[in-house]
């Protein structure tokens, strides 16, 4: 199962991705994939922000940072432990500015995902909605959005179930089409 999870800066997105993945428990606790960088105060209370919301939920979850290139991603996973990844958005910032080939990296994510799906595990990834913002007048900033917008063109079309979170609320724009997963997420949206 592939869920995509949006929403702009500080929508809940991220709160309720990590009941969704809670949700999905079984014998593994979930396994947070984590892009942040503490690069300033900001930052890093954002961070302490989400970990003390994982902290507070009551679930041991497993965490691992990425920040650029996916080599601590290069292990075996359980098929029944959920993984969510926060956030895509972040994840492409770290290295955008740097001399490394995007292409490449952002082609590692799609094979990763797409492992990922094939091997039946349930997967959320998180990323920000940048597309409602006027245009940029840096052309690096513009052709970001460019890349982001293509990689979640392509994760959406991939995914079983793509919901944006605007203030706390969780709206499906792509609907499960398998009777289990309409269930499952119509009881999580019931209940969050």
């Amino acid at each position: 199962m592939l869920i995509f999870v949006s929403g702009g800066a500080r929508s809940g997105k991220s709160q309720f991705a990590e009941k969704l993945a809670t949700s999905l428990i079984t014998t593994y606790p979930p396994l947070y994939i984590a892009s942040g960088q503490a690069t300033d105060s900001e930052m890093m209370e954002r961070i302490q922000h989400h970990q003390r919301l994982r902290t507070s939920s009551g679930v041991a979850w497993e965490t691992i940072e990425v920040r650029d290139a996916l080599t601590p991603l290069e292990r075996p996973f359980p098929t029944d432990q959920p993984i969510l990844w926060d956030c895509l958005t972040t994840w492409l910032g770290n290295f955008w500015f740097e001399n490394v080939d995007k292409t490449t990296l952002v082609a590692s994510l799609t094979q990763q995902i797409s492992m990922w799906k094939k091997t039946g595990i349930p997967v959320i990834l998180v990323s920000n909605e940048v597309f409602d913002e006027p245009t940029s007048v840096y052309p690096e900033t513009e052709e970001y959005r460019k890349w982001l917008g293509e990689l979640h063109q392509w994760i959406v079309a991939e995914s079983d179930c793509s919901i944006e979170v605007t203030f706390g609320i969780p709206k499906v724009w792509k609907e499960p089409q398998d009777e289990r997963t309409t269930q499952w997420l119509a009881t999580c949206l019931t209940v969050f």
